[in-house]
């Protein structure tokens, strides 16, 4: 099934006992008998933490009670990834989840997603922009004029772009543990939401007992640099690896070499296929792009050089069928909460066009721009109000006890983050998996995330999992 069938079949129905808390205009939550909720609400908070009398927005919650008659009494907030990812929607992954033995599982949208005051995605016309040949050229100025038409809309709404932001989504959660008021709470992020749990630790650190953070995801200098760099870092992984395997080797000989003359080939003769019903046009810098995603799966030791070879050859049906998954992003990403957040907290303002062209052509072996993310990463000053100081991404030592995953070959999250979380969490344990793709998940690691969170990092068997030695 794909991302975008299982979005379809979500039920999002009218919920009895929990709207009572919120607004009549606020009219649906998932359902609360259907999906196994015990209550949800909204928690109304300052859009702007710093403005108290300002304007003011809701923040969606739920909870799935612990199964277990031996509830711990210490819930997990889960804290999703993106950013601009929702929670609410996606509870079927953990309705059966092992935390809910024992725990209880507060599951909350981040401000500007879901149902917390959703800004308007532009998913769907991004989406449209990548289909259609354009030039980078051409695929920068319609996404930049798409950008201000959303940010114009977003505005005359009276909200504050600038406000939306990982400190003030850390001041959120805050504001659920003290409403809920559990004695403790056990904080779960993965990806981006791991620096959301970072930084609730470092400025509510009072109600934590502990943390997981699956695939940390550090405060960089340039949300696009970082990505440009992660990005060759993971291709010469898999072209390491190709050379020595000799399955890959019998379906593409020469991994690298096929990879640059397939893009190069799409230049004058790009790709035409069909994505969900709808036509699509693969030119170079799309398929670098939809490469990345190949490397998120767990399979991406196989499904890389498969496309790879696909673009070689020109199979559109093959192409067709891989490329669900991967543009299933652009439903499930709210893009306007990405960029405000990106904006204000990972981009290098002294960093010019000059600058990200030249790092592109002399530090990095990729045969074209990773456009989309270039294109709004070219709009950042247009888009975002402010951005953060220096010091907002600097976290300080806390010895509360962490449990960290990553993935050897992960093309978004490497190791070297896991690493540098662990150097201001002295209380903690690292297991670098080797997999590939982005996130740990697994019945094994759900097994040791809740054994961890149940009791403590001693008693934690890890044997099932592939630790990197």
């Amino acid at each position: 099934m794909t991302v975008r069938s299982l979005l379809l079949i979500l039920p999002v129905l009218a919920l009895t006992g929990c709207v009572q808390q919120a607004n009549r205009d606020d009219k649906v939550l998932v359902q609360q008998a259907e999906l196994g909720f015990d209550s949800c609400g909204f928690l109304e908070v300052p859009e702007d933490y710093s403005v108290l009398e300002g304007r003011r927005i809701k923040i969606a919650y739920c909870i799935l009670k612990a199964k277990g008659s031996n509830n711990s009494k210490v819930p997990l907030i889960i804290c999703t990834g993106g950013p601009g990812s929702a929670a609410i929607s996606g509870v079927v992954r953990w309705a059966d989840h092992p935390f809910r033995d024992t725990h209880d599982i507060i599951l909350f949208d981040q401000r500007g997603v879901g149902l917390s005051g959703a800004l308007p995605s532009m998913g769907s016309a991004l989406f449209d922009i990548l289909a259609a040949d354009l030039n980078l050229s051409e695929e920068f100025t319609a996404i930049h004029d798409t950008l201000m038409l959303y940010k114009s809309q977003i505005e005359a709404t009276g909200v504050d772009i600038g406000s939306y932001n990982t400190r003030n989504n850390a001041t959120d959660v805050n504001a659920i543990m003290n409403h809920l008021n559990y004695p403790q709470y056990i904080l779960y992020g993965e990806s981006y939401g791991t620096k959301l749990v970072r930084t609730v630790l470092d400025v509510y650190p009072e109600k934590i007992k502990s943390v997981i953070l699956d695939s940390p995801a550090i405060p960089e200098n340039d949300f696009l640099l970082m990505r440009l760099q992660n990005l060759s870092n993971a291709l010469e992984a898999i072209f390491q690896f190709c050379s020595k395997d000799s399955a890959c080797n019998a379906l593409t000989p020469d991994l690298r070499e096929d990879f640059l003359a397939g893009a190069k080939s799409l230049e004058t003769k790009p790709i035409h296929i069909q994505v969900d019903g709808k036509p699509f046009v693969i030119n170079p810098q799309d398929a670098l792009y939809l490469l990345r995603y190949q490397l998120y799966t767990r399979a991406a030791r196989s499904t890389v050089p498969e496309f790879i070879s696909n673009i070689k050859t020109g199979n559109i049906l093959k192409l067709s069928e891989s490329l669900e998954a991967a543009f299933g992003i652009f439903e499930l990403i709210n893009f306007s909460m990405f960029l405000a957040v990106e904006t204000y907290d990972e981009v290098d303002v002294q960093l010019t066009v000059t600058d990200i062209n030249n790092y592109h052509a002399d530090e990095l072996r990729l045969p074209a721009s990773l456009a989309l993310f270039t294109s709004l990463r070219l709009s950042a000053s247009d888009w975002g109000a402010r951005s953060a100081e220096s010091t907002e991404m600097m976290f300080s030592v806390s010895t509360v006890p962490a449990l960290i995953f990553v993935n050897a070959y992960d093309p978004a999250t490497p190791p070297a983050y896991a690493r540098a979380y662990q150097k201001t969490l002295p209380n903690s344990i690292l297991y670098v998996l080797d997999q590939w793709g982005h996130g740990v998940g697994s019945t094994c690691a759900e097994r040791v995330m809740a054994s961890f969170a149940r009791d403590s990092i001693s008693s934690v068997d890890v044997s099932c999992l592939p630790i990197v030695k």
